[in-house]
């Protein structure tokens, strides 16, 4: 017997994505196909399914309550001024 002829899905490739930097710049890194982290750009393609910290996801939340409206404000702000942040957004059109 083998583990085929029991799963029946397919295992999905994960994409590259190109990801901002801090030191200003782009690095290569992928995209989660599935799993607890899907459509996420993770270093690893393993981090996408990797066990999800309880910890962090409560204080994130918390978090989120907190300040989330100011994110949203801040990432539609830099999303459309930041160079960095354009040329992501061309890089990540051209790879798909």
């Amino acid at each position: 017997m083998r583990a085929d002829e029991f799963i029946d899905e397919t295992l999905e490739e994960a994409a590259r994505a190109w990801k901002k930097s801090k030191k200003g710049g782009a690095k290569l890194r992928f995209r989660c196909p599935a799993g607890p982290r899907k459509g996420r750009i993770v270093s690893k393609p393993s981090d996408c399914y990797a066990a999800p910290n309880p910890a962090k996801a409560a204080k994130m939340r918390v978090t989120r309550k907190r300040t989330g409206a100011r994110q949203a404000r801040r990432a539609r702000f830099t999303k459309r001024v930041n160079p960095y942040a354009k040329l992501m957004r061309q890089l990540n059109k051209k790879l798909s």
